[in-house]
C-alpha cells in the first residue's frame, strides 16, 4: 500500500507509465491564413477519439520455443484540444497547442497568399512531471516504512505541418510528421544506496492530417473537421537496474472528428492606420493624399474653374 508525499508540477501529461497508452496530438484547429499584427486567435477543439493501436511485441524464447505476446488495445472516447494564436505581422505568428500530449509552442509561416493559401507550422514542446511516493508495507499487524520511490515522467515532442486553405470556400487542411517520445524513470533509494531503478521510454513516429471547413460570424470561427493520425513504427526501450530491453514493431491509429470554436480579437490600431484611413468628414486631415503638382495646376486654371 502506498500514499503520495510530495510531487513538484511543471506540466501535466496523461500517460503514466509505458504499459499505458502514449497519448497523440491530432487537431489542426486553424487554416493556413495569417491573422495579421496584433491579433490574437483562442479556440477550443471537442469530438470522440477512436484509438485503435498495438504496442511492440514481447518475444520470449523458451528451449526451442518461440512465443511472442501482442497487447492491443482500441476504443474510444471524448478528446478535447486548445490552441492560441498570436499574429505578430501579415506573415508570422506564435501558436501554443495544448492537448493530452502536452504543451507545443511553434510558429505558424505563411508562404503564399494566392486563390490557396500556403503555410508551415513547426511545433516543438517538453514536459516534465516529478515527485516522490513513499511506500508503507503491512506484513501481518506489523507496520514497516520503506524507503521512498523517485519518479519522472517526460515527454518532448517536435515535427512541422504544411497546411493549405482556400478562403473563398473556407476548405483548409494540414498533413505533418511529428517525432513523439515520452517516458518514466523510478528509482528507490535508502541515503546514498540505490536499492532498485527502472524506466521505460517510448518513441513514436506520426503522420497527421486534418480536414475541415470554416465558417465564420464576426469574430466567432467555427471549424468543423476530421483529423487523423498514423502511428507506423513504435519503440519501446525498458532498463531495470544494468539490463536493457528493446521491443520495435508496434503501430497505432487514431481518428478524431472535432469541433473548434475560435474568437478571433481585432486588429489593435495604430498611428500608421489613423494616417491610411484619409480625412474626415468636413476637413482636411493630415491623412489626406497629397495632391499631384498637375492637380495643383489644374485648380490655378480659370477655365477649371469655371
Amino acid at each position: 500500500m502506498s500514499t503520495p508525499r510530495a510531487a513538484s508540477l511543471l506540466l501535466t501529461l496523461s500517460f503514466l507509465a509505458g504499459c499505458i497508452t502514449v497519448p497523440r496530438t491530432a487537431v489542426l484547429g486553424m487554416t493556413a491564413a495569417p491573422l495579421g499584427a496584433g491579433r490574437t486567435e483562442v479556440g477550443l477543439s471537442g469530438g470522440l477519439g477512436i484509438l485503435s493501436e498495438s504496442e511492440p511485441p514481447t518475444t520470449t524464447n523458451f528451449l526451442i520455443f518461440t512465443q511472442t505476446d501482442w497487447v492491443t488495445r482500441s476504443g474510444a472516447s471524448p478528446l478535447a484540444e486548445a490552441n492560441v494564436h498570436h499574429g505578430l505581422n501579415d506573415w508570422l505568428g506564435l501558436n501554443l497547442h495544448v492537448s493530452q500530449a502536452g504543451v507545443q509552442p511553434g510558429l505558424k509561416v505563411t508562404l503564399l497568399e494566392r486563390v490557396v493559401t500556403l503555410g508551415l507550422m513547426p511545433e516543438v514542446g517538453l514536459g516534465l512531471f516529478g515527485g516522490n511516493r513513499g511506500q508503507t508495507v503491512f506484513q501481518g499487524s506489523s507496520r514497516t516504512e520503506a524507503a521512498p520511490v523517485s519518479e519522472l515522467y517526460w515527454a518532448f515532442n517536435a515535427g512541422g505541418r504544411l497546411l493549405l486553405s482556400h478562403p473563398a470556400s473556407g476548405v483548409y487542411g494540414g498533413v505533418g510528421y511529428q517525432l513523439q517520445m515520452a517516458g518514466v524513470a523510478k528509482s528507490q533509494r535508502s541515503g546514498a544506496e540505490e536499492l532498485a531503478s527502472t524506466s521505460t521510454s517510448n518513441t513514436l513516429h506520426n503522420v497527421q492530417a486534418a480536414f475541415g471547413w470554416e465558417v465564420t460570424y464576426g469574430s466567432l470561427r467555427v471549424r468543423p473537421e476530421l483529423a487523423a493520425v498514423i502511428t507506423p513504427d513504435w519503440t519501446i526501450r525498458e532498463r531495470t537496474g544494468n539490463s536493457e530491453l528493446g521491443r520495435g514493431g508496434g503501430n497505432g491509429f487514431l481518428l478524431f472528428p472535432n469541433v473548434t470554436f475560435a474568437i478571433v480579437s481585432e486588429r489593435m490600431r495604430t498611428l500608421d492606420d489613423d494616417e491610411d484611413e484619409g480625412p474626415r468628414r468636413g476637413g482636411r486631415g493630415k491623412g489626406r493624399r497629397p495632391a499631384s503638382r498637375r492637380e495643383d495646376e489644374d485648380l490655378d486654371d480659370p477655365a477649371f474653374r469655371r
